[in-house]
């Protein structure tokens, strides 16, 4: 259940299996470090729902489904907790000096950590791997 002052709803799961690939847009604004993904294109109204200080869904709230998420100091503080998120600043136009000063804020621990996480997701179904 989502509650927000006088706002609530329930929320509907949001199904991966029903996101086209080719449909998703992701966004990169510079000057406010906000990565915008919108999981079914741009044409869905959607209002932001805060999750925590960096992060907020967007859902759509005719139908209470997430259409997309906002990623806020995602270069400054998010990337390098997250070193697999580097990929998508690639893929979203990071220019190539913000992502070697995010390179430069992964410690090693949360870099190799990022690795071991990897290889759990890639062969979790191959190597009889235990917990999350």
């Amino acid at each position: 259940m989502v509650t927000e002052d006088f706002l609530t709803f329930e929320l509907k799961p949001l199904a991966r299996d029903l996101i086209d690939p080719a449909a998703v847009v992701i966004r990169y604004d510079a000057l406010t470090d906000t990565l915008f993904v919108h999981l079914f294109g741009t044409d869905r109204r959607a209002t932001i729902l805060e999750m925590d200080n960096h992060r907020s869904l967007r859902i759509d709230m005719q139908t209470h489904e997430v259409v997309g998420l906002q990623l806020e100091c995602f270069m400054e503080i998010l990337v390098p907790r997250n070193p697999q998120f580097l990929s998508v600043a690639e893929l979203a136009g990071v220019d190539e000096a913000t992502i070697a000063a995010a390179r430069l804020r992964i410690s090693p621990d949360r870099g190799k950590q990022s690795i071991v996480d990897s290889i759990f997701g890639e062969f979790k179904n191959d190597l009889l791997l235990t917990g999350t």
